[in-house]
């Protein structure tokens, strides 16, 4: 009847699997990048640490624009080899940043390599996004869509919550997590233990 979902539909087969995990995982790795962006800023130039992280995020901004020109150039976008061109765009780039020293660089030079890095690792997150949400899309009963894409959303929100959270770790900061639905804890645990 109408209103009804049908959870087969939903949950079934590893193509609905496949897909949530790939948003979880460039959910996940992009923002593991950002506290280490933050103290470079305030490295860089510890009286105007904010100015120089609005810098990275305007390049990061830009990355994601010029992503979206690529995404609107291909024929296929919801193929898994478009899926994993971005995800190994971002997923590389965001961890060299986040794992990175300066390698003897100069602050400002450092600042120029990572920059060009967050360019390069944004323009995979829109390739990665567009790609996934488009094969969801195309896969999900037009009743279950809205279920589908919730259900989506909210892995990829908790990602990017614990994402953030390991960069700060791994930035030696103690990071203490709130995630406010439950139901969101497997995930997160999934991306901490099996990523």
């Amino acid at each position: 009847g109408a209103g009804v979902i049908d959870r087969s539909l939903v949950w079934t087969g590893s193509l609905w699997e496949m897909r949530f995990r790939d948003g979880s995982l460039a959910s996940f790795l992009l923002p593991i990048s950002f506290p280490a962006l933050l103290a470079l800023a305030y490295q860089v130039s510890p009286k105007g640490g904010g100015q120089t992280y609005s810098m990275l995020e305007l390049v990061l901004s830009v990355g994601i624009f010029a992503g979206s020109i690529v995404v609107s150039r291909f024929g296929a976008i919801g193929s898994m080899r478009t899926v994993g061109a971005g995800l190994f765009l971002t997923g590389v780039f965001s961890l060299a940043i986040a794992t990175s020293d300066a390698l003897g660089l100069t602050p400002t030079t450092w600042l120029v390599v990572i920059a060009a890095a967050l360019f390069i690792a944004s323009i995979g997150n829109p390739i990665y996004a567009v790609a996934n949400q488009t094969a969801i899309l195309e896969a999900a009963d037009p009743a279950n869509r809205g279920t589908v894409m919730a259900t989506r959303f909210g892995l990829v929100q908790t990602a990017s919550i614990v994402g953030t959270a390991v960069g700060m770790a791994l930035r030696g900061y103690r990071p203490v997590v709130e995630i406010q639905f439950d139901g969101f804890v497997y995930p997160a645990y999934d991306q901490i233990v099996c990523q």
